[in-house]
């Protein structure tokens, strides 16, 4: 808006010093940021950005799968870039969109919120951008589960004896396989 402001200032300073040249370089630029607005605002207006996790529970230590699809602005656009997340690096899209798979290996065990997904229009001139955001995906990484080999088991059940106990009673040593 302010190349518009600035046109609408060459048309004034036209007019009140009767200088012709000042019209026409008031009316480009006012032309030139309306359709810069227009376009941009049209894109984002128009676009679809989704990120889809593919399972909603990870164990620890594995990577969670993503999909982040973004596409249905129209091709006057010239610059789109997508954000898959919050500190991830802009890619430049192609005009008729994409769809990326990524991988995210999460931090820590707990409820994590992956996302959300951002897609930035902007006009070639970078008179002005705007930004679609997807909604965030929610994503539960639960705790590692390993298994205990049964030598082990049998020694922690023997409580450092050499064989477990057979009695049948009621502790660990009674339950049946």
């Amino acid at each position: 808006m302010r190349l518009a402001l600035l046109g609408i200032s060459f048309c004034a300073l036209a007019g009140a010093f009767g200088v012709s040249p000042l019209y026409v370089a008031g009316v480009v630029l006012i032309l030139v940021s309306l359709t810069a607005e227009l376009t941009v605002r049209l894109a984002a207006h128009s676009a679809e950005v989704t990120l889809k996790l593919v399972t909603d529970t990870v164990e620890e230590g594995a990577a969670a799968k993503l999909i982040v699809r973004a596409a249905g602005w129209p091709r006057a656009v010239s610059r789109a870039e997508l954000c898959a997340a919050p500190g991830a690096p802009w890619r430049l899209l192609p005009p008729d969109g994409a769809r990326l798979e990524l991988e995210v290996s999460p931090p820590r065990r707990g409820e994590l919120i992956v996302g959300p997904a951002a897609v930035r229009f902007a006009d070639p001139f970078g008179i002005c951008a705007r930004e679609r955001i997807s909604q965030p995906g929610r994503l539960l990484v639960l705790p590692r589960l390993e298994r205990i080999p049964r030598a082990d088991l049998d020694r922690l059940v023997g409580l450092g004896r050499s064989a477990p106990r057979q009695d049948g009673g009621t502790g660990v040593g009674g339950l049946r396989p």
